[in-house]
């Protein structure tokens, strides 16, 4: 999850960046609605893998 307030940080979309592409998140894990999800709040949360 990446909230709007955060989306600038990012220097592209990425809902459209990273579809379909194997990733890394690192953060804390919430409970969101009895689901876990982590909140991205700078680019470097995030790795793509090769």
């Amino acid at each position: 999850m990446i909230k709007d307030e955060d989306r600038s940080k990012f220097s592209y979309a990425p809902e459209e960046f990273l579809k379909g592409k194997k990733i890394v998140v690192s953060g804390k894990v919430i409970a969101f609605k009895d689901k876990p999800e982590i909140i991205v709040t700078e680019p470097a949360q995030i790795k793509v893998l090769l």
